[in-house]
């Protein structure tokens, strides 16, 4: 059984779409939770007339707490065997969850995380078209390494399918505004769960004036807190980990003229051969890097 978790909120042509691409699987999705958190009495009206559509989906609500609260309400009525978590405003390909059954059931692995693709549309709804070329974490990164890899590289929420007992206890960050799907991969990856790389480009990414104009400048400051909850909690365990978290800790702090930043200036100094191999990385993956800078730079 599959289940699969879409936090929405006053998008319900965007729902929609993603609904549709779930319904449209090769292998049949028995659970599919709709959470609704906190839309507008007309957009409930669409999203509730969607949710009588088909007997699979189901229609849970949180009061505007955010998508780390409803996705952990759709993990606390999740009955499936398999779970994948797919934003309001993205897509999944028709094969996404029959393969990805059949990776894990032929792979010593929790996880499976396929390829992905960017998508761009002047409203979302309209048929879109591919953007520029993705950077997808390579595979022998994330399944050796995959901390270093959420850290890195984008792996959208939706590339992943998992086993739901391997979840646990662990829940979405409900305090995070940015990052916490990275931190909750993160700590899924310190308790021990095995992820497959598969590079089939199984997951759609949207993006689109809802996202594409969100404040660069508020997410520069609002990821630091992510990374200090990382730190915190002592979840990166490798210490080239620690250290890739504080040099992006005093690089956001930096630019956002935030104190705080000079402890981990000194962390990061102390380990010049550190040092040395993220420039290396850097240099090797100029086109992200750049494509990264561009993005935290824009405004």
């Amino acid at each position: 059984m599959i289940s699969i978790i879409i936090p929405t909120r006053d998008r319900p042509q965007f729902l929609r779409a993603a609904v549709e691409s779930v319904l449209h699987q090769t292998h049949s999705v028995e659970q599919i939770i709709i959470v609704d958190d906190g839309s507008s009495a007309e957009n409930t009206a669409h999203i509730e007339a969607l949710a009588c559509a088909h007997p699979a989906i189901e229609l849970h609500r949180t009061v505007g707490r955010g998508a780390s609260a409803a996705r952990n309400c759709g993990l606390k009525h999740a009955r499936g065997e398999y779970l994948l978590f797919l934003d309001d405003d993205d897509l999944i390909h028709p094969r996404l969850c029959e393969d990805g059954i059949a990776v894990l059931s032929h792979q010593d692995a929790d996880a499976v995380v396929f390829g992905y693709e960017v998508l761009s549309t002047s409203d979302g709804i309209s048929e879109a078209c591919p953007a520029a070329a993705t950077y997808p974490a390579p595979a022998r990164s994330l399944e050796a390494y995959p901390t270093s890899s959420f850290l890195r590289y984008l792996i959208p929420i939706n590339s992943c399918l998992l086993r739901r007992e391997k979840i646990g206890a662990v829940q979405f960050p409900e305090s995070l505004s940015q990052g916490e799907d990275t931190y909750f991969w993160i700590e899924l990856a310190a308790r021990g769960l095995r992820f497959a790389a598969d590079p089939r480009v199984y997951a759609n990414v949207r993006r689109h004036p809802g996202n594409v104009t969100r404040s660069h400048a508020r997410y520069r400051c609002d990821i630091q807190a992510c990374y200090e909850r990382l730190l915190a909690n002592e979840l990166p365990r490798d210490p080239r980990d620690r250290y890739l978290v504080h040099l992006k800790l005093c690089w956001f702090k930096m630019v956002t003229g935030r104190r705080g930043w000079s402890p981990h200036l000194w962390r990061i100094v102390v380990a010049p051969g550190l040092l040395a191999r993220e420039f290396m990385f850097w240099l090797s993956n100029y086109r992200t890097r750049r494509r990264m800078i561009g993005y935290y730079f824009s405004q």
